[in-house]
């Protein structure tokens, strides 16, 4: 038999054939690998990773409360009347400015604030804190003078809360509220600051002398303040003799020169507020100050002017009231 001969050709084919056949078997392996991983990844448990330092909080904190301005914040009333609710709030209310005390004891702040005269017409609330924060003040007072849109009216029975934030300081039961009067709610009252011997050496006060008198004088009965209360002041004007409440000083204020006890201090500042339940001067419109004498003509709604000139003692009053204005 004839041996074949030398092909180069074939031997060529052969070659690529064997290196093809490598790569592929390569790919083949890359292949099962790529299976291999895929499926441990559908199989197995997910891992989730722990961050560094353990539980991240993505909760967003709280914001911060900025801090009330001056005149902000503060007191706040709520008053009910007949099932209706109204708030009064020291931040919204207008800063009239400081009261200071001529011997510099204490700085009264004073704000007013708006009426609400859609729920309760004419009411107007003054919240009066002490600048050092010790002693609080507010009060209520109905009416307000040459007001075309008001009618004078009075109020019934209404129930007050004072809050001081979030703290409810007071509660308070008013019995009634006459127009034109007004009381006052204080956290505490202002101590006695001079002694009996001084304001009669100053002459503020008659020179009432006990020493002799005084321990035959028999007590006069104790009264206390209540919101629209009288504290002692004699209702039936037809009695005119031996009452306690008319004098050149009342009774209990005369009984405190003479004899200086502390029930009869507790009683002369319950006359003082209850003598300011009903104020002697509306307030002016415009700055809100008591009024200082009588109003101008003009100003007097239809129906209480005159046409009938007034009489020498009314023009020299009016004449003096108006040039204090």
């Amino acid at each position: 038999m004839a041996k074949p001969e030398d092909n180069p050709q074939l031997e060529q084919r052969v070659d690529a054939l064997e290196q093809q056949v490598g790569q592929n078997t390569q790919a083949i392996a890359d292949l099962d690998a790529r299976v291999l991983a895929l499926e441990n990844a559908v199989t197995a448990p997910p891992i989730d990773p722990e961050p560094p330092g353990g539980i991240i909080d993505n909760t967003l904190p709280e914001p911060e409360e900025p801090e009330p301005a001056p005149g902000e914040g503060g007191l706040a009333v709520m008053i009910a009347l007949d099932g209706v609710e109204t708030w009064y709030a020291q931040e919204t209310a207008e800063n009239l400015g400081d009261y200071v005390d001529p011997e510099g004891v204490f700085v009264q702040h004073c704000y007013r604030a708006p009426r609400q005269d859609g729920t309760l017409p004419g009411l107007t609330v003054w919240f009066r804190p002490d600048a050092d924060g010790s002693r609080q003040e507010v009060i209520f007072e109905l009416g307000v003078p040459l007001v075309a849109s008001l009618t004078p009216a009075n109020l019934g029975a209404y129930e007050v809360e004072i809050w001081d934030g979030d703290t409810l300081t007071a509660t308070v039961e008013v019995p009634s509220h006459p127009w034109y009067a007004r009381w006052r709610w204080q956290s505490a009252p202002r101590p006695v600051r001079v002694s009996r011997e001084t304001l009669i050496a100053d002459g503020k006060v008659p020179h009432y002398d006990g020493t002799v008198l005084a321990q035959f004088i028999t007590d006069l009965a104790p009264q206390t303040y209540s919101v629209m209360g009288f504290s002692g002041m004699v209702t039936g004007m037809g009695w005119t003799g031996d009452r306690p409440d008319i004098g050149i000083l009342t009774g209990w204020s005369a009984q405190w020169l003479c004899k200086g006890n502390s029930t009869s201090t507790v009683i002369a500042q319950g006359e003082a507020s209850h003598d300011q339940h009903a104020p002697a001067r509306p307030r002016h419109r415009s700055t809100a100050r008591p009024h200082p004498g009588l109003p101008d003509a003009d100003q007097l709604p239809e129906g209480r002017r005159s046409d009938r000139a007034p009489n020498r003692r009314h023009r020299v009053v009016r004449q003096r009231a108006l040039a204090r204005m």
